[in-house]
């Protein structure tokens, strides 16, 4: 009887820490949305900065154009560099998460 009861608990534990860990993996990625978001709408920014200095000056040799195509350039690196490191470091987390459970479940089931 008391095993049952301790497998029980194990069981629960388990379901709890996987709830509050899919809970805390949602607010994260809903947060790096947002970043990536914020970044995007700064990229859309600088190239309607870019067509619009384009337009007016009618040359492509001007520093202010030769500063948007950097920003740009910038950005879509950022982009991507969050996107990786998000993906690294989501993998991290379920990786950590599938070790302490299973060491839990591991080292109470003797």
């Amino acid at each position: 009887m008391l095993k049952k009861v301790k497998n029980l608990f194990i069981i629960y534990y388990v379901g709890v820490r996987i709830c509050f860990s899919e809970i805390a993996l949602s607010i994260l990625k809903w947060l790096k949305k947002i970043e990536l978001t914020q970044l995007q709408k700064r990229l859309n920014i600088e190239y309607t900065l870019l067509g619009k200095e384009i337009s007016e000056l009618n040359t492509l040799n001007n520093p202010i154009i030769t500063l948007h195509l950097e920003q740009i350039k910038f950005l879509k690196k950022e982009i991507e560099f969050l996107k990786k490191e998000h993906e690294a470091h989501i993998s991290h987390l379920l990786t950590a998460r599938k070790t302490k459970i299973s060491y839990f479940i591991d080292s109470n089931s003797k």
